[in-house]
């Protein structure tokens, strides 16, 4: 019975699927985002500090739909973000 173990793989395999994949699934299902209304660029101008930092594509997995691109010039800081 050379092919029960190769079958038992397979079974594993489709029943505890891998990380990599888990995260292809969630990005898939990225949720549609919507402009704010009313927003005062005005009030968001200035210094920020990132006072903490954790992870979050584990706790929420629509975290894991967004990304950001900062740009630096001389002139100007432009901070981008897009959802994936």
């Amino acid at each position: 019975m050379p092919s029960f173990p190769l079958f038992f793989i397979l079974i594993l395999l489709t029943i505890c699927p891998s990380d990599g994949i888990y995260r292809i699934r969630r990005r898939e299902r990225c949720p549609k985002v919507k402009a704010m209304r009313n927003f005062e660029l005005s009030e968001m101008m200035g210094y920020w500090y990132v006072i903490q930092y954790f992870a979050s594509t584990e706790e929420a997995p629509e975290y894991s739909c967004m990304r950001s691109i900062f740009d630096f010039s001389y002139e100007d800081l432009t901070v981008s973000f897009f959802a994936g």
